[in-house]
């Protein structure tokens, strides 16, 4: 239930103050990531949908990460297509990226908007696509309670 509570907490909370329902958007795009090698030296990720209810399938991501750091591979191709989501699972991706010891080359897709802006912000050099788009904003918050 806990896991499941706080991403619902926290996309409410974003619907409330953008006028987005993330939920909505995430069921429509799935959050897809994928690790593997690319060859001896580099691993390509791929990261695309809504940046939603990563916990879900964070332990076999970070086991990917493991598995290809243990191969020495130190490098990192990372491509983003994603509108953005939550801010705090895209930062716990970073730091799942960040722990490649070499570079990181990224390129992005159609829309790299939001949270998927700061996944662009680790990479050591970043393309887009002819006819993508980047966006990025101020951080959006709030408080609430009783």
């Amino acid at each position: 239930m806990k896991n499941k509570f706080i991403p619902a907490l926290f996309a409410s909370i974003i619907m409330a103050l953008s006028g987005t329902n993330i939920i909505a958007l995430a069921d429509e795009y799935p959050l897809n990531i994928t690790a593997s090698a690319k060859n001896n030296d580099t691993a390509e990720i791929r990261i695309s949908g809504v940046i939603h209810n990563w916990q879900n399938s964070s332990a076999e991501f970070k086991q990917k990460i493991d598995a290809l750091i243990e191969k020495g591979i130190e490098n990192v191709v990372l491509y983003i297509n994603t509108p953005g989501g939550s801010v705090f699972e895209a930062n716990e991706i970073a730091n799942e990226i960040k722990r490649f010891k070499g570079t990181v080359t990224g390129f992005g897709g159609a829309l790299v908007a939001s949270a998927g802006s700061y996944l662009a912000l680790v990479c050591d050099t970043f393309e887009m696509a002819e006819n993508g788009q980047y966006m990025y904003h101020k951080p959006m918050a709030g408080i609430f309670g009783n």
